[in-house]
């Protein structure tokens, strides 16, 4: 049994995020508002990820796969651990853009809304961390 991170969830959320990314980019023919390279970037991604995620989701021996392993206690420890050992370091990467990019007087308005980011997403991890002390 493999372990697969691309559960049934997170692939139809990929195929959204394709289909919005198409939908940007039949936008910009309209409007015009990206880039040459944004407009190809987007219409390659979505055809991409939109593709991939159709051709997980019909595939029935790796959504059984992912099935079993979505419900296996032991991979959701790991994964849980290893999701929150990522969200450290991108936590603390945030930290250092904010300082980094504070220090660039150009760029005063990028540290300012990577600032409003994690006050939001501290905010979001005091609720959270009194809504589980409170349930658990």
């Amino acid at each position: 049994m493999k372990d697969h991170f691309f559960t049934k969830t997170y692939l139809e959320t990929f195929r959204i995020i394709g289909m919005v990314s198409i939908i940007v980019f039949l936008l910009n023919i309209q409007f015009d508002f990206l880039t040459s390279y944004l407009s190809g970037f987007t219409l390659s991604f979505g055809i991409t990820i939109l593709v991939l995620s159709s051709i997980l989701l019909f595939n029935k021996s790796f959504m059984k796969e992912s099935k079993i392993a979505e419900q296996d206690e032991r991979l959701m420890m790991i994964r849980g651990k290893v999701m929150s050992t990522t969200f450290m370091i991108q936590y603390w990467g945030v930290v250092i853009l904010i300082i980094v990019f504070g220090m660039i007087e150009s760029t005063y308005m990028v540290s300012v809304t990577l600032a409003g980011f994690f006050v939001i997403e501290y905010i979001i991890m005091l609720i959270l961390n009194i809504y589980y002390k409170r349930k658990y």
